[in-house]
């Protein structure tokens, strides 16, 4: 990380986001040929800053991988980017899961609510099966250390959701 954390001086129109080895770089623009324009200029530095320093970018599928955000409306009007490292394009992906949530294209969230719904669902079940054997005391700490969580987890609870999905969490 003492290379790393210089990396933004690099970068002249786009913006980084780092968590521990997570990186994101990002650029918003009306035009998806300014957007792909801009991050592959960019990407041609990051890529010349980690061959200078002797660092390596994972560029596995689900590592780096590019997903133009926006509206359904205007994303239809817009092809996929094409985006190198080097001689590599970069996977154009629909979904990405980063930092344990799972984002779309139109950022409805609807994916990571499913997963987490999904998540939820069987633990519930595993924890109906052996609830007639433990106290409530014992039941009580289960659901505050198995399900709680994550409900809690990326705030699902507080988002706005269609009256659906609520529905279907809180049924």
């Amino acid at each position: 990380m003492i290379y790393y954390n210089d990396l933004q001086k690099l970068i002249k129109k786009s913006k980084i986001i780092k968590f521990a080895d997570d990186t994101v770089v990002y650029y918003a623009h009306e035009s998806s040929l300014e957007i792909e324009k801009v991050l592959n200029d960019e990407l041609k530095q990051i890529l010349k800053y980690f061959n200078d320093n002797d660092l390596v970018l994972n560029t596995n599928k689900g590592k780096t991988e590019v997903m133009l955000f926006g509206t359904q409306r205007r994303l239809s009007k817009h092809s996929d980017l094409d985006l190198y490292l080097g001689f590599s394009k970069i996977n154009n992906t629909n979904t990405y899961k980063y930092l344990g949530t799972t984002l779309d294209k139109s950022l409805s969230l609807k994916n990571n609510f499913e997963k987490i719904y999904k998540k939820i669902s069987s633990r519930l079940r595993l924890m109906s099966s052996f609830r007639a054997n433990i106290d409530q005391k014992s039941a009580q700490l289960t659901y505050n250390v198995m399900i709680s969580p994550l409900f809690t987890f990326n705030c699902i609870v507080h988002l706005n959701f269609s009256n659906s999905l609520i529905k279907k969490i809180t049924s």
